[in-house]
């Protein structure tokens, strides 16, 4: 029986850049935490996590593109939709390009889409019903 994703894992590019914005994305969100070794790190959002790693140097010339064949994006729940707007603030604050803005897509659903540094794109969504 499945009773979750326990976790997933990404190649970067540059993994001081995405560290660097990760960390930041970590700060908005309590209970999250980001925990580097070597050249990977993992962040924890509950019991969920996302570990990255530094791609290796024969793979970097094929750049990421959501719309190739792979990865479209990846879409985190949050508890309500004050805390999406408290997040549309964060990112804006910190000059953090939104795809998207916080709106709602579909009529049940409030969300907000932006990139991280490799241009995956990063959906936060709460339900509304």
């Amino acid at each position: 029986m499945i009773i979750g994703v326990h976790h997933i894992e990404l190649n970067v590019s540059n993994l001081d850049a995405s560290f660097k914005f990760y960390s930041l994305l970590s700060s908005f969100f309590k209970g999250s935490t980001i925990e580097r070794e070597g050249e990977s790190f993992c962040w924890r959002l509950g019991s969920f996590y996302i570990y990255f790693n530094q791609v290796k140097p024969r793979f970097k010339e094929a750049s990421y593109h959501r719309k190739h064949i792979g990865l479209d994006h990846l879409a985190i729940e949050l508890s309500d939709k004050e805390e999406m707007l408290l997040l549309r603030e964060f990112l804006i604050r910190h000059g953090i390009p939104i795809l998207y803005d916080a709106d709602y897509y579909g009529p049940n659903y409030f969300a907000i889409y932006f990139e991280d540094p490799d241009r995956i794109k990063l959906e936060f969504g709460v339900k509304t019903c």
